[in-house]
């Protein structure tokens, strides 16, 4: 009778005793990060993809789910303040409901709890990042599923071409077809910016393309320091965009034009056999705060800023990157003296829009 009660007693601890949950480890990833790259993503209920910072723990789950094989889907739905992308799936396991029950990933690094948005939480080298799945809240040990990832950050001038380890302005400098744009930058005293902040990236024209200027108004820009200042600014974007990430962008912009396209037709029952393939456009802020437009040449596959074509791309420097132009970009607030040779100014072109759909698409406001 006494081992009957103790055997009772035994049964009703074990069905009081909280289950405990074994998580899943999708992996225990080693990332490194370069300290000023930057990557696309597209969020699964937006057209328009995101610039984010490589070293950033959206970054850290990048380069994990390239390095493990597994995919992942963010979301545009947090408060600007936060970050605006949530991680809704790592490895196909989305978030939810279950048995009246929310689950969610969530976010920790070096074990504290991040309620912001991953795009905008930087991470430092040897930096822990945990990404959990679990009823919201949920413990790290309670949780169902994680992934570990170990960061390792690099410095600017670790990767990359000859001139990782130059600045901006070492890289122009020293660039036997950039000796104006070099000259320019020292009349319109800018040298400091170009070397010291950033990241940034230069739309750099060559000698030839400063001389279609003509020496006169070469001249009379020299001396207007106010024009060369706004017309150098308005080669310069914040952000470091290599040509693969203008072309990603071009070619995303491309799929999701194609897309609202079909689904317009299909809609309307109507189709224009003469219609002709909307041209994909990415806009770039610039530091004057005009908009340059890049579009990709669908005869030369070159890449082109308004309508200056880039002739040699990714000069990369410490603080950003260099794409060398064959024009002189001037903008629109902008009217400098006129020349016997004339000036051209490449207007943007417009975007086109289909079924009240713009093709434009502003980068800048998403740069996380």
């Amino acid at each position: 009778m006494k081992h009957t009660h103790l055997l009772s007693l035994g049964l009703i601890l074990l069905l009081t005793l909280p289950a405990v949950t074994i998580a899943v480890s999708i992996g225990e990833e080693a990332v490194t990060l370069n300290s000023s790259g930057n990557f696309t993503i597209l969020p699964e209920n937006s057209l328009q993809p995101y610039i984010i910072h490589e070293n950033s723990a959206l970054g850290a789950l990048n380069a994990a789910a390239e390095a493990g094989g597994f995919n992942y889907t963010v979301s545009e739905d947090l408060p600007a303040e936060q970050g605006i992308l949530t991680v809704t799936s790592i490895a196909g396991t989305e978030r939810g409901t279950m048995n009246d029950t929310e689950n969610a990933w969530m976010l920790r690094v070096n074990g504290k709890e991040i309620s912001a948005g991953p795009a905008r939480v930087r991470l430092n080298d040897s930096d822990s990042v945990v990404y959990s799945y679990g009823p919201t809240g949920h413990a790290v040990q309670n949780a169902e599923y994680t992934l570990n990832i170990s960061v390792n950050v690099t410095e600017p001038g670790t990767v990359g071409n000859q001139t990782a380890n130059m600045t901006l302005v070492d890289v122009i400098g020293q660039n036997g077809n950039l000796t104006i744009l070099a000259q320019a930058i020292g009349a319109a005293n800018l040298t400091e910016a170009l070397q010291t902040g950033g990241p940034y990236t230069v739309f750099a024209p060559n000698d030839e393309a400063f001389q279609a200027l003509g020496n006169d108004t070469i001249g009379a820009l020299v001396n207007d320091t106010a024009n060369l200042t706004m017309i150098l600014q308005y080669h310069v974007v914040e952000g470091n965009y290599t040509s693969e990430q203008l072309l990603m962008m071009l070619q995303n912009q491309t799929v999701n034009q194609t897309v609202n396209q079909t689904v317009n037709q299909t809609v309307n029952q109507t189709v224009n056999q003469n219609m002709t393939p909307q041209q994909a456009t990415v806009t770039l802020q610039t530091l004057l705060g005009e908009n340059l437009t890049v579009t990709l040449n669908q005869t030369t596959n070159e890449v082109m800023v308004n309508n200056a074509s880039v002739i040699q791309p990714d000069l990369n420097a410490s603080n950003g990157v260099i794409h060398i132009v064959d024009r002189v970009l001037i903008p629109d607030n902008v009217t400098p003296p006129a020349s016997e040779a004339g000036i051209v100014t490449p207007n943007a072109p417009q975007p086109v829009e289909i079924a009240g759909s713009s093709s434009d698409l502003t980068i800048v406001n998403r740069t996380m």
